[in-house]
């Protein structure tokens, strides 16, 4: 993500182009894998854990759709020169990049009433 925002789409549009969809790879794997772990974990109890996966599933599903419209606007703006499309490849770049703080943003129900907050009292030892 720090490459991909360092290396603007005007000055070096390639390098944006891959490190976008580089991003978008690394973002599809995390987002399977932590689906099924989701699935198979205690995150998974209720009250929240239910919603936060099917949140979960449902961004993925957005996330693979969005995919072919993002890759699509790029070639016909790149090889045909339709420049409507460009307008197209960045609201879907930046409709993914907020699919991807979406899911990100479930960790929320995930440790919601989950997470216990202890202070360990350590007294010191009595010497004879």
């Amino acid at each position: 993500m720090i490459a991909l925002s360092v290396v603007g789409e005007r000055e070096f549009i390639a390098y944006h182009v891959f490190f976008f969809y580089a991003f978008g790879c690394f973002a599809v794997g995390f987002f399977i894998t932590n689906a099924i772990c989701h699935a198979s974990s205690l995150y998974y109890l209720n009250p929240y854990g239910r919603i936060s996966y099917w949140i979960k599933i449902v961004v993925t599903i957005l996330y693979f759709v969005s995919i072919p419209i993002l890759f699509g606007a790029f070639v016909l703006y790149w090889k045909k020169c339709i420049t409507m499309m460009y307008d197209v490849f960045a609201i879907t770049e930046y409709v993914d990049v907020f699919l991807s703080i979406a899911y990100h943003c479930c960790a929320f129900f995930d440790i919601r009433y989950k997470v216990i907050f202890t202070i360990k009292h350590v007294k010191r030892i009595k010497r004879d």
